[in-house]
């Protein structure tokens, strides 16, 4: 009998999700948002077959809803039949949102697919004919706030020859995300799993290299512009005391958020080749359809021209010549972050109102007064915009970009 299995790790496919925040214009970025959580799946049952393993444990939400859409349910269900048909079992939990006091139509899912309990950590022995047998421990959220550690029920069974966890949790308080399940590393440790199948952070991430091997798989689409680079699945091999995650890529669709510095740029066709440049990396790294979002940063001689509404319809013309190339890219936006190409520390020293003006906005930076300064600037506006809706407001930046704009038409009034 073999003594490792093989399996995949995959989490937090949030199928039924919307793609928020996008300007989506052209038909074929709004096609392929809408196929691309299920087209991950897809490729995620498409990996279980061609490597033959031993089973998919998916580390909760499956689904971004309590209450999914029936177009959602039935997609998970043909991808589990795709499964069975191939006698691949799954082993799935429930996560914050797809809890066990959702509404799901789960009479019609196939025999192979086994749900964790939301009563207690179930373990579930799994053994393929002339395969190693393996005990996957497994807990489902019973409702969407749990705020218990759960990681401290989970204990390996004397005669597990190797043992896996499956948990949808935040591991080490992370910030940013839900305190759901919060666990420690040394929580994960004292349950003695030979590898822990994590969900609920969308990033993919190997948190612990070392016995037990402790990994986030990450969304295996990422669900919005702040999710971008490489998403996917782990394909794991494993044995008692050792575990091996290999990263595959399955997002059909891919995010980038890209930097592009124009110090060295003198004008708008620089500008134009400097942006398709960053288009081309995109798509030789990603070889998938990207949206990207661009940042033009640095001090430079086209920050006039970029300010003068050049921008819009610069990018407009360069991602309609991106989106007939295979694959194509689409640029969702491009922030302009530029600044004037000038020598803010020479005219720092200048005696007369323009060094007056560098220098007063560094004092308030370098004496923590920004914060200070813009609240009481912008009261009176944001007294019109209600709490929820204000947004938050970097003050050294906006300060920075009031005196970079101040010191544009200072310099053109001199010139």
């Amino acid at each position: 009998m073999i003594d490792s299995v093989r399996f995949i790790h995959a989490a937090d496919m949030h199928l039924g999700a919307p793609f928020k925040r996008v300007q989506a214009a052209d038909p074929r970025v709004r096609d392929a948002l809408l196929a691309a959580s299920a087209g991950a799946l897809d490729r995620i049952v498409d990996i279980c077959i061609d490597r033959d393993v031993d089973f998919l444990a998916i580390a909760g939400d499956v689904f971004d809803s309590p209450s999914p859409h029936p177009a959602a349910q039935h997609a998970f269900r043909r991808a589990m039949e795709r499964l069975q048909a191939s006698d691949i079992p799954v082993y799935m939990t429930r996560g914050n949102h797809d809890p066990g006091d959702g509404h799901y139509d789960w009479v019609d899912l196939p025999d192979n697919v086994h749900i964790f309990s939301s009563d207690q950590v179930e373990r579930v022995v799994h053994q393929r004919q002339d395969r190693a047998t393996c005990a996957i421990h497994g807990w489902s959220f019973p409702a969407r706030e749990v705020l218990e550690n759960v990681a401290k029920q989970f204990e390996r069974v004397a005669g597990d020859r190797i043992a896996v966890g499956i948990l949808h949790a935040n591991v080490g308080d992370r910030e940013g995300w839900d305190p759901y399940a919060p666990c420690s590393i040394a929580d994960l440790r004292a349950a003695d799993m030979d590898y822990w199948a994590l969900g609920h952070i969308h990033l993919p991430e190997i948190v612990s290299a070392e016995s037990p091997v402790v990994v986030y798989s990450g969304s295996p689409q990422g669900l919005d512009p702040g999710e971008s680079g490489a998403r996917g699945c782990y394909l794991v091999q494993a044995s008692r005391g050792h575990a091996t995650p290999e990263f595959i890529s399955t997002a059909p669709l891919r995010w980038e958020n890209v930097a592009i510095d124009l110090r060295e740029v003198f004008d708008t066709d620089g500008v134009r080749r400097a942006i398709i440049s960053a288009c081309e990396r995109v798509r030789t790294d990603a070889q998938y359809p990207a949206i990207v979002r661009l940042e033009l940063t640095g001090r430079t001689a086209v920050h006039r021209l970029l300010g003068a509404s050049d921008l819009p319809a610069l990018i407009e013309d360069v991602s309609g010549d991106q989106m007939e190339r295979v694959p194509w890219v689409w640029i969702d936006r491009a922030v302009d972050r530029t600044r004037p190409a000038v020598d803010v520390d020479a005219l720092s020293a200048d005696p007369g109102f323009i060094g007056d003006l560098l220098r007063d906005a560094q004092e308030l930076i370098d004496s923590g007064e920004a914060d200070d300064f813009v609240k009481e600037a912008l009261e009176s506006l944001l007294s019109k915009v209600p709490t929820e809706a204000q947004p938050e407001i970097d003050a050294d930046a906006l300060i920075l970009l009031a005196r970079d704009a101040a010191l544009d038409l200072l310099l053109q009034e001199v010139e």
